[in-house]
């Protein structure tokens, strides 16, 4: 480093008045990027709030609650159900290929992994596989399919196959349930699984065991409010339009910490480097 020609070291007094200086404006730019980030953990505070309270409860504040049986749950309108996931579903829970993740043709079906869809459900970019058709012909996924993480750092999480261009499978750490239309619409029963009621069977079933698993046995047996489909859809449309008002003030609240935190490694540069005096 010594050698490098255009490495210039300060005074000692200029150090210290440049640290002195970094010190207080970062101190300022940590403490706005504190308060951002309380504001963004209240917006997802709030939405799952919507969420929790709408595939729990209704939309209807006005109707007649009974006792639901679910010892997390409390009461659900009367005139629901409640029944098990095996029950609500086409078939049975299916468990994805174990195929190795080595191909990358776009023209085949994409090979949705565990690692692929992020903790809010969303099917990254960045991590495009896929799988020659005759290995994934088995496995292809339809609209509306739920996929159940059965293990990993994504353990519990969903992702909901939607509006997705091309044909697609999953692997085999990921559990599918193709929602039975005629009982439960596939937002509806993503949208429970954002919930805190889903989170505290998830809890419940962690408590179990001392290996953090949910196989296709347990995930059968979870638990569901079920409203008639005309309400289902009422939910649906309630949350999506409740949620349209604070997911842009997550974005937003997102880029000002993203911004905040580039101008904190642009300030230290520009004023070690000389490129910014603060004597």
């Amino acid at each position: 480093i010594l050698n490098i020609p255009t490495f210039f070291i300060p005074s000692l007094n200029e150090q210290s008045l440049i640290a002195n200086y970094l010190d207080r404006k970062t101190a300022e730019i940590d403490d706005l990027i504190a308060k951002k980030e309380r504001l963004l953990e209240l917006y997802e505070e709030e939405k799952k709030a919507v969420i929790n309270k709408a595939v729990t409860k209704g939309i209807n504040p006005n109707v007649k609650m009974k006792d639901s049986g679910i010892p997390w749950q409390g009461e659900i309108p009367e005139h629901w159900k409640v029944k098990k996931l095996k029950y609500v579903i086409e078939g049975k829970l299916k468990y994805g290929a174990n195929e190795a993740s080595i191909f990358e043709n776009p023209d085949e079906p994409r090979y949705i992994r565990i690692t692929d869809f992020n903790a809010e459900g969303n099917l990254r970019k960045d991590t495009f596989k896929s799988l020659p058709y005759d290995l994934a012909k088995e496995y292809l996924l339809k609209e509306g399919d739920i996929l159940f993480a059965r293990s990993g750092a994504t353990l519990g999480k969903t992702f909901q196959f939607k509006k997705y261009k091309g044909l697609a499978c999953f692997a085999g750490y990921l559990i599918k349930a193709s929602p039975l239309q005629k009982i439960i619409i596939s937002d509806y029963l993503y949208y429970f699984t954002k919930s805190s009621l889903y989170e505290r069977w998830k809890e419940s079933i962690f408590s179990q065991a001392t290996i953090q698993n949910i196989g296709a046995d347990k995930y059968s047996e979870l638990l569901i409010p079920v409203p008639p489909l005309s309400e289902q859809q009422q939910i649906v449309f309630y949350i999506e339009k409740q949620i349209s008002f604070i997911d842009p003030k997550i974005e937003k609240t997102k880029k000002m910490i993203e911004l905040l935190k580039e101008y904190k490694t642009s300030l230290i540069s520009e004023v070690v480097t000389g490129k910014r005096k603060v004597v």
